[in-house]
């Protein structure tokens, strides 16, 4: 479809900086706990289940409105509301502050996934979407990648709420372009009869859960998100901690890691 590869792109951008806001946190970790006088308990509650919380509840009732309502509108909405709150976290004046702006942040982020996979389902032929959301999924590393390298020399020249401030207003600036370049596609583009209306959200979760094969990859990522993420937020902080490194020293480390 025209304008698969432009689409694609700036799905991939939102992403990458969903991604970004989301994990620059764990490289500013010492630095708001100097400030804030914080335990490594408030730092988890910051950077983890708070936020994974809201994600997760938000993101259900954000992909229901995906299948009934424009997708470009969601996720130019959520691009803005994350950054925004990101660039405004910068002001937070404590831990409770802190927090709640994390809130904001995670419910900002959830509906940018489910929108993105269904516009992709309608710009791409089923034999073409595996490599598009390969593509797509590139935005992951790249958000880990920039949230660490520009946060941790960002940080170490002007402070954490600068840092913060930098990485959310890229969102915003996005967030313009999407509104000029993103198309949203006619549903169904490559369905050969006319879907039937989604089904009650209880239902669809009944299905899923009476499905053997479903359970476990639920459950399998699950398990793979509680270490993949665990580790993640706490490598910086183990890094600067145990090996006395900087926060750019830090970045640059964990950039090798995750650019291969």
């Amino acid at each position: 479809m025209a304008g698969h590869r432009t689409t694609l792109t700036l799905l991939m951008l939102a992403f990458t900086l969903s991604i970004c806001d989301r994990m620059i946190l764990s490289i500013l970790f010492p630095n708001i706990q100097a400030e804030f006088g914080l335990s490594d308990t408030q730092l988890g509650l910051l950077g983890g289940i708070t936020f994974a919380l809201f994600y997760a509840t938000m993101g259900l009732p954000i992909a229901r409105l995906s299948d009934q309502y424009n997708r470009k509108y969601i996720i130019i909405a959520s691009l803005v509301i994350f950054s925004l709150i990101t660039a405004f976290s910068g002001m937070a004046a404590g831990f409770i502050s802190l927090l709640l702006f994390r809130i904001g942040v995670g419910i900002g982020e959830a509906g940018v996934n489910p929108a993105s996979h269904s516009i992709i389902a309608d710009y791409f032929p089923p034999q073409r979407r595996g490599f598009a959301m390969a593509i797509l999924m590139l935005g992951g590393s790249f958000g880990m990648m920039l949230s660490f390298v520009g946060g941790g020399f960002i940080a170490e020249a002007y402070g954490w709420r600068i840092a913060l401030v930098s990485v959310g207003v890229p969102g915003v600036l996005l967030a313009v372009f999407m509104a000029k370049l993103l198309k949203e596609p006619v549903r169904g583009t490559f369905e050969t009869e006319t879907p039937p209306p989604p089904p009650p959200i209880l239902t669809t979760a009944a299905v899923m859960w009476a499905n053997p094969v479903m359970r476990h990859l639920i459950a399998a990522s699950i398990i793979v998100g509680m270490v993949s993420y665990g580790l993640t937020q706490w490598l910086p902080t183990f890094f600067m901690r145990s090996h006395d490194l900087s926060q750019s020293e830090t970045g640059i480390g964990i950039l090798l890691c995750y650019g291969w």
